[in-house]
């Protein structure tokens, strides 16, 4: 490789699970439009959130509303996947902006993007 050139990791889009893929286009609207996500950002949320969805569905989670504040350490503490902990947990953050409730997790971004206030797919 020459001075000042760099690898660039190519790989196919990373697997959503099917109960994860509403969410995640719900969340990926709001985001590019009230925050103006970059389209390299969205793909970065996309895997990271994709990740996640396949840990919980690994766990036995095939539903936000069922998803606990331990599912999202154990997933942030068992780094299997790629690049920093610290940018998981920031999408992750981010993303349970919100709290969880009987209906569902309240989420801010459903509610002011679709007047919903809860997400309990």
């Amino acid at each position: 490789m020459s001075k000042g050139a760099f690898r660039r990791r190519v790989c196919g889009p990373p697997f959503t699970p099917p109960w994860f893929g509403p969410i995640l286009t719900l969340y990926l609207q709001f985001v590019r439009s009230h925050r103006g996500l970059a389209q390299k950002t969205a793909r970065k949320y996309i895997q990271k959130l994709s990740a996640f969805a396949q840990f919980l569905e690994g766990a036995g989670v095939t539903q936000l509303s069922y998803t606990t504040p331990r599912h999202v350490r154990e997933f942030y503490e068992n780094v299997g996947h790629s690049g920093p902990r610290r940018s998981y947990g920031s999408i992750l953050r981010v993303f349970f902006a919100g709290r969880p409730s009987k209906a569902g997790w309240r989420t801010p971004w459903a509610m002011q993007f679709h007047g919903r206030d809860s997400i309990g797919m």
